[in-house]
């Protein structure tokens, strides 16, 4: 809401959410903070949402907070922001919502917020569907894992990465026009981590083995012997590596996280879903390259910085 006030007040934007219920939240929260905002989602009258979009569109309400719905056919050549409130549920889609800012050629920002519970719930919403074909569920996995590694990576240029994802190969960094190109130029700093990969590796497969299933958040507490209640209910005592970084400083529980995060983009670990009484959880599991990485047969190297 500050990022508005302080930057766009009075300009016309756009805040994308996942949900339906986020989107009615943060559209009540920005009347509330005196920003004009309507909301547009799949749940709405066709009337409703036709008033919304003139609206928006004539510029007498400057925010329309959305959910994918929204989107196809605009023109609104003065669009000053687009904020991706959650991380996008693909690259394809992000590029395409973010792409309706600055169409007159003037300034105009793009702003994504995103944490691991984002990618997470984008993982249920693509399996929730059941008449998708295994192809077509793969293509969404790739692309939204893709996502996360766009999302979380800190030393490439966002212009390029994008190019690179649609098979543009020769795009030159932007120089100064996203977060990693303005941000103050320093070594870069890789962490070769294929021991601790295999060893979470093996952590990964002996909780499966033993029908342990454990969440990505889940795994760095079994890496340094948690004694919650809750885990130890699960039996992540019995599990191989449990405990094997208890102590250790260097793998705190903050860096342990990013790691499984960087793992999952690499495809070294997966996440998959179960669902008990209409609840659905995300576990982590090996994934495409793990067996790759166990028999020796590739290095592991983390871009930290």
């Amino acid at each position: 809401m500050d990022f508005i006030k302080q930057n766009h007040r009075n300009e016309s934007g756009i805040v994308y959410v996942l949900s339906k219920r986020d989107c009615d939240a943060v559209a009540q929260e920005l009347e509330a903070q005196g920003v004009s905002a309507q909301l547009y989602h799949a749940r709405k009258g066709k009337k409703e949402k036709n008033e919304a979009y003139d609206s928006w569109m004539q510029s007498r309400t400057h925010v329309i907070v959305a959910t994918v719905a929204f989107g196809m056919g605009i023109n609104k050549q003065d669009v000053r922001f687009v904020i991706h409130k959650e991380l996008a549920m693909s690259i394809e889609g992000y590029v395409q919502e973010s792409g309706r800012v600055g169409r007159d050629g003037k300034k105009a920002t793009c702003l994504l917020l995103y944490s691991f519970d984002d990618y997470q719930t984008v993982v249920k919403m693509i399996h929730r569907s059941r008449d998708k074909s295994e192809e077509a569920l793969k293509a969404e996995m790739n692309s939204a894992r893709a996502m996360l590694g766009y999302a979380s990576g800190l030393r490439y240029c966002r212009h390029t990465t994008l190019a690179t994802w649609f098979g543009e190969d020769d795009l030159l960094p932007c120089a100064h026009n996203c977060d990693t190109c303005m941000r103050k130029p320093r070594a870069p700093h890789d962490t070769d981590v294929t021991q601790m990969t295999r060893a979470i590796i093996r952590a990964v497969r002996s909780a499966q083995l033993k029908g342990v299933n454990i969440t990505a958040l889940q795994l760095p507490s079994l890496l340094r012997g948690s004694t919650a209640v809750k885990l130890m209910a699960k039996g992540i005592q019995d599990v191989q590596e449990y405990g094997s970084l208890k102590g250790n400083p260097f793998w705190s529980m903050e860096r342990l996280q990013k790691l499984i995060i960087f793992l999952i983009v690499q495809e070294v670990l997966e996440l998959f879903v179960i669902v008990k009484n209409d609840l659905a959880v995300c576990y982590v599991q090996h994934g495409r390259v793990s067996d790759t990485v166990a028999e020796r047969c590739l290095r592991i190297v983390w871009p930290e910085k």
